[in-house]
Protein backbone atom coordinates (compact mmCIF):
# COMPACT_ATOMS: atom_id res chain seq x y z
CA UNK A 1 0.00 0.00 0.00
CA UNK A 2 1.80 3.53 -1.25
CA UNK A 3 1.53 6.34 1.03
CA UNK A 4 0.41 9.11 -0.15
CA UNK A 5 -0.69 12.80 0.02
CA UNK A 6 1.38 13.41 3.04
CA UNK A 7 1.38 17.02 4.21
CA UNK A 8 4.38 19.62 4.34
CA UNK A 9 5.75 19.79 7.92
CA UNK A 10 9.39 20.79 9.10
CA UNK A 11 10.70 19.36 12.59
CA UNK A 12 13.46 20.80 14.22
CA UNK A 13 15.79 18.18 16.67
CA UNK A 14 17.55 19.87 19.30
CA UNK A 15 21.27 19.06 20.55
CA UNK A 16 21.55 16.40 23.64
CA UNK A 17 17.80 15.85 23.57
CA UNK A 18 17.20 12.48 25.23
CA UNK A 19 13.60 10.76 26.16
CA UNK A 20 12.15 7.14 25.71
CA UNK A 21 11.33 5.92 22.53
CA UNK A 22 11.56 3.51 20.01
CA UNK A 23 13.45 4.67 17.30
CA UNK A 24 11.42 5.88 14.31
CA UNK A 25 11.18 8.45 11.95
CA UNK A 26 8.09 9.58 10.91
CA UNK A 27 6.29 11.77 8.57
CA UNK A 28 2.39 13.15 8.77
CA UNK A 29 0.09 11.05 6.78
CA UNK A 30 -3.41 11.72 5.79
CA UNK A 31 -4.11 8.69 8.11
CA UNK A 32 -1.61 7.85 10.15
CA UNK A 33 1.94 8.28 10.60
CA UNK A 34 4.26 7.15 7.74
CA UNK A 35 7.42 5.53 8.68
CA UNK A 36 10.28 7.37 6.87
CA UNK A 37 13.28 6.01 8.53
CA UNK A 38 14.15 2.87 11.09
CA UNK A 39 16.86 4.22 13.79
CA UNK A 40 19.58 1.70 14.20
CA UNK A 41 20.39 -0.75 17.09
CA UNK A 42 16.75 0.29 18.88
CA UNK A 43 13.07 -1.80 19.09
CA UNK A 44 12.11 -0.56 16.09
CA UNK A 45 14.99 -2.07 14.40
CA UNK A 46 14.35 -5.34 15.99
CA UNK A 47 10.94 -5.77 14.69
CA UNK A 48 9.10 -6.24 11.44
CA UNK A 49 8.31 -2.99 10.52
CA UNK A 50 9.87 -1.25 7.50
CA UNK A 51 9.81 2.16 5.65
CA UNK A 52 6.50 2.95 4.45
CA UNK A 53 4.29 0.88 6.78
CA UNK A 54 1.37 3.54 8.03
CA UNK A 55 1.06 3.75 12.07
CA UNK A 56 -2.99 4.06 12.44
CA UNK A 57 -2.44 4.24 16.78
CA UNK A 58 -0.27 4.20 19.46
CA UNK A 59 -1.01 2.20 22.77
CA UNK A 60 -5.03 2.11 21.07
CA UNK A 61 -4.73 5.80 20.50
CA UNK A 62 -5.02 6.85 16.82
CA UNK A 63 -3.65 10.57 15.56
CA UNK A 64 -7.49 12.18 14.96
CA UNK A 65 -7.83 15.88 16.08
CA UNK A 66 -3.59 15.74 17.16
CA UNK A 67 -1.50 18.02 15.60
CA UNK A 68 2.05 16.16 14.00
CA UNK A 69 4.05 17.14 17.30
CA UNK A 70 0.95 15.83 19.73
CA UNK A 71 1.10 12.45 17.79
CA UNK A 72 4.67 11.77 17.89
CA UNK A 73 4.78 12.96 21.36
CA UNK A 74 2.60 9.91 21.85
CA UNK A 75 5.76 7.19 21.18
CA UNK A 76 8.04 9.23 23.81
CA UNK A 77 7.69 8.33 27.38
CA UNK A 78 9.90 6.92 30.22
CA UNK A 79 12.55 4.02 29.52
CA UNK A 80 11.15 0.74 29.65
CA UNK A 81 7.58 1.56 29.11
CA UNK A 82 5.39 -0.60 27.14
CA UNK A 83 4.04 0.77 23.47
CA UNK A 84 1.92 -1.05 21.00
CA UNK A 85 1.46 -0.04 17.61
CA UNK A 86 -0.94 -0.67 14.99
CA UNK A 87 0.26 -0.24 12.27
CA UNK A 88 -0.49 -1.34 7.79
CA UNK A 89 1.97 -3.04 6.67
CA UNK A 90 3.28 -1.45 3.42
CA UNK A 91 3.63 -5.22 1.74
CA UNK A 92 2.29 -6.88 -1.02
CA UNK A 93 -1.15 -7.61 0.89
CA UNK A 94 -1.63 -4.68 2.59
CA UNK A 95 -2.48 -6.29 6.86
CA UNK A 96 -3.44 -4.60 10.22
CA UNK A 97 -0.31 -5.86 12.89
CA UNK A 98 0.53 -4.99 16.09
CA UNK A 99 4.09 -4.33 17.16
CA UNK A 100 4.37 -4.75 21.31
CA UNK A 101 7.80 -3.60 22.76
CA UNK A 102 9.56 -1.33 25.18
CA UNK A 103 10.61 2.00 25.01
CA UNK A 104 14.95 2.59 25.03
CA UNK A 105 16.38 5.89 26.28
CA UNK A 106 17.15 7.75 22.75
CA UNK A 107 19.41 10.68 22.79
CA UNK A 108 19.48 12.84 19.20
CA UNK A 109 23.19 14.05 19.48
CA UNK A 110 23.01 16.97 16.64
CA UNK A 111 20.95 19.39 15.67
CA UNK A 112 19.34 19.09 12.13
CA UNK A 113 16.05 19.92 10.25
CA UNK A 114 13.93 17.47 8.05
CA UNK A 115 11.13 18.68 5.54
CA UNK A 116 8.50 16.21 4.36
CA UNK A 117 7.58 17.06 0.94
CA UNK A 118 3.98 16.57 -0.03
Amino acid sequence: MALMAFALCATTLFADESFGGIGLVVQDGNIGLGIEAIIPNTPAAKSELKVGDLIIAVDGKGFENLSFEQSVSLFRDVKNKPIVLTYISDGDTPMVKLFITTRNLLVVKHIGRCLLHA
